[in-house]
């Protein structure tokens, strides 16, 4: 087809000199060491986030392992955010069924 997609470390190498900040969109992280690689790219720059969609986000965090991420997010000193809502914190957002609920109707009517 003629189609070729760069890999992660050459996205990042054409984007590690840019003056803006970057957000690295997480469609599909299937994998441990998929998820500290994207933890590890993001943290190497003050300026990089990571972010994703709720649903993309659970998926990719499943519920099991989540508190662990977080604690691997915070580590590295980056951070991971909803797409469209570039302040809020998934890990924080979806730390109970409670407050999933709550920030869902949020983000729904814009409270």
């Amino acid at each position: 087809m003629g189609i070729e997609i760069p890999t992660l470390a050459e996205v990042v190498d054409i984007l590690k000199n840019r003056p803006e900040p970057t957000m690295i969109e997480i469609k599909n992280l299937m994998t441990d060491q998929a998820r500290q690689t994207m933890i590890n790219t993001a943290s190497e720059r003050p300026d990089w986030k990571l972010m994703a969609s709720l649903t993309r986000f659970q998926k990719s965090f499943p519920k099991q392992s989540r508190q662990h991420w977080h604690s691997e997010i915070k580590k590295a000193g980056t951070k991971f955010v909803r797409v469209r809502e570039h302040d809020i914190d998934l890990f924080r957002a979806t730390r109970t069924w409670l407050t999933l609920s709550f920030n869902r109707l949020k983000w729904k009517f814009g409270f």
